[in-house]
């Protein structure tokens, strides 16, 4: 089995300093899941975006290829603050599709648990979690499960 670290970052350095479209430069990579990696980016106009990247996209079937996208469309359903808006959809020059969405900015839980020095304050915990719950309650009310 492959190594999601090295896959990620290797896509990240294939993909760093390239163009979606002659519209959008991958800059950096923020993170990776599962299905996706998500790159920082910067819109010729000078707007900074998130550019989700479909893992195997171009080579992949086209019933997971709709999936991806699908997703950006029901996420700008839900109207909520704890939902990331999705801008455009478009592929990258080896097929791959992408998703262009908000640049969310601020700090990792990651980070801010190695701040806090490795674990964080129940009501933090709970300040945190409450809009993130309020989000999915949103999802759910419209018959949108999150994976």
């Amino acid at each position: 089995m492959s190594d999601p670290d090295a896959s990620a970052h290797l896509l990240a350095e294939r993909l760093r300093g390239s163009w979606v479209r002659g519209r959008y430069r991958i800059d950096e990579l923020l993170g990776y899941g599962g299905m996706a990696a998500v790159f920082a980016a910067t819109h010729r106009n000078g707007n900074r975006v998130a550019v989700k990247v479909l893992h195997g996209g171009g080579s992949l079937d086209e019933t997971a290829r709709k999936r991806f996208l699908r997703e950006g469309y029901l996420a700008n359903q839900i109207k909520h603050p704890a939902a990331v808006r999705v801008l455009d959809d478009d592929t990258l020059d080896d097929g791959s599709p992408v998703l262009i969405m908000e640049l969310l900015t601020g700090e990792t839980l990651d980070a801010l648990a190695d701040r806090k020095g490795g674990t964080l304050p129940i009501d933090l915990v709970c300040r945190l979690a409450h809009p993130l719950l309020d989000g999915l309650a949103a999802a759910h009310e419209l018959g949108i499960i999150h994976r």
